[in-house]
């Protein structure tokens, strides 16, 4: 003869595989969530890296020589020729540099030769995440007046 099932074990058992299922969908939306997370972190730094950038590629354009674009961003001087440093903290804000709170720097390369002005952008955390090249027709401002 067979013995019945009793209803609590049957309800046990309920119990138990909902709880297993509960559990697996949690975990799921947890890895969705940090994931989540993840993405927008790296879009705000991606945003401001971009947006740092083209004031500064802006400013360069408009300026004749790079005197302008020194002194109206923070830039450090770095032992390299015509290399410059701009540090910013978590929240992309220009702090001094070598600060114990730098997050990012923005690297900034000029150069130039007897046409054109170059400057070359940086931006890195661990590793440069984005860049960004420009060269400007350097003008010859010489302008002889004949009588």
């Amino acid at each position: 003869m067979k013995s019945p099932v009793s209803k609590s074990s049957l309800f046990l058992l309920e119990l138990i595989l909902s709880i297993f299922f509960f559990s697996i969908a949690s975990g799921v939306c947890i890895q969705l969530f940090v994931k989540a997370h993840l993405l927008g972190v790296e879009t705000m730094e991606f945003n401001q890296a971009n947006l740092w950038s083209q004031n500064i590629a802006e400013t360069f354009y408009a300026s004749e020589d790079s005197a302008l674009l020194l002194d109206l961003f923070p830039f450090q001087e770095t032992a390299l020729k015509d290399t410059y440093v701009l540090s910013f903290d978590q929240d992309f804000q220009p702090i001094a540099a070598n600060s114990d709170t730098t997050v990012y720097t923005l690297t900034l390369t000029l150069s130039k030769d007897k046409q054109y002005q170059y400057a070359f952008l940086y931006v890195s955390k661990d590793d440069v995440f984005f860049d960004l090249q420009l060269k400007k027709y350097q003008q010859n401002r010489s302008v002889q007046i004949h009588e």
